[in-house]
């Protein structure tokens, strides 16, 4: 109130004055860029790194690849991508950006060690699966790839576990309608079957080409040890009536397998390649050298998509390098490469 002046005009009343502005390109301070471009935010939790971090500028309609890595002793537990869990991946691709996005990563200590993995002469596996000579037994793809983060099907594991198979002389008695004779998994779908390591799915059916959860997985690799299910349930997701809950418990009980870091087990999610490579691994007992690995990277089987920061690198070179060994101490030692 009072007396306002405006040039030489005398205002003598209250006067209330309304503007207004219009957006002309630029920043529009919402953090979110240029009309063009919008943001992710990436962000690593303590013990691990994700590269590019921070605010990332990506031009819509664009592809951009994080790569994530873990400090010495730890892993990557899980990465969630807009607060989903897409899973411990060593790197994570949005295509075609449209809209802004967040990704995360946490990490958790390495529990891998040889004295927590129970012995597979102990476990029963021994009994059945080549455990000494340290074979390849996982193969790469096409291209050069291994395909880490790809799920494997329940013919793919069919044929992993024949080839480590100690006696592959197995009396056929078991067939399925959707196995066809000349298929490449036939002959191990039919042997693992016969031996009643594998079931069917219902109505003389195996479904060879469908994808494999985490729960059906462990069932299957615990059927190659001797059930001690006096372990504890650790998950929080494990209810005690579920189908799988003695096999799951049981591979806890042997060092198999630790779950995420957020107490979960996720039965019914899809198993990717690097999971079971790390889960076999232990139920055989075997475990990389890496210092041999670090000091003959010319002379391993190696793969364009499975960088050194991949958390199951070591685990993949253990699978797919045919080697010889000592054990010093219940740790591995490799002594050569068998070509």
């Amino acid at each position: 109130k009072g007396t306002a002046y405006a040039g030489s005009t005398t205002l003598t009343a209250d006067l209330v004055l309304y503007a207004q502005w219009k957006y002309s390109g630029g920043s529009s301070g919402s953090g979110s860029g240029s009309s063009s471009t919008v943001t992710i935010i990436a962000e690593a939790g303590a013990h691990g790194k994700i590269s590019p971090s921070g605010r990332v500028s990506v031009t819509k309609g664009d592809d951009i690849t994080f790569t994530i890595g873990a400090e010495d002793g730890y892993v990557i537990s899980d990465v969630l991508v807009d607060g989903k869990s897409v899973g411990p991946v060593s790197e994570y691709t949005f295509k075609n950006v449209t809209k802004s996005h967040t990704i995360e990563v946490v990490f958790a200590e390495d529990e891998e060690s040889a004295t927590g993995v129970m012995d597979p002469t102990v476990t029963g596996v021994a009994d059945w699966l080549e455990t000494e000579d340290h074979i390849q037994y996982l193969q790469g793809k096409s291209g050069g790839l291994f395909g880490p983060g790809d799920n494997m099907t329940r013919a793919e594991v069919a044929q992993m576990f024949y080839n480590l198979l100690l006696n592959k002389n197995v009396p056929v008695l078991v067939n399925f309608s959707d196995v066809p004779s000349d298929a490449w998994y036939a002959t191990a779908v039919n042997a693992l079957a016969s031996m009643g390591i594998l079931k069917g799915t219902g109505g003389d059916k195996f479904e060879p080409l469908r994808t494999i959860t985490r729960a059906e997985f462990t069932t299957i690799a615990m059927r190659f040890a001797k059930l001690d299910t006096s372990g504890v349930n650790i998950f929080t997701d494990v209810p005690s009536d579920a189908w799988y809950y003695d096999y799951i418990v049981g591979s806890v009980k042997y060092g198999w397998i630790n779950g995420y870091g957020d107490g979960t087990f996720r039965p019914e999610n899809l198993i990717t390649r690097a999971e079971v490579t790390i889960i076999t691994n232990r139920m055989l007992g075997r475990s990389a050298d890496k210092d041999y690995v670090n000091e003959n990277l010319l002379s391993l089987n190696r793969f364009s998509d499975v960088s050194t920061s991949n958390y199951a690198y070591y685990d993949i070179m253990e699978a797919t390098n045919d080697h010889e060994h000592v054990k010093d101490g219940g740790v591995e030692y490799w002594t050569d490469l068998n070509k």
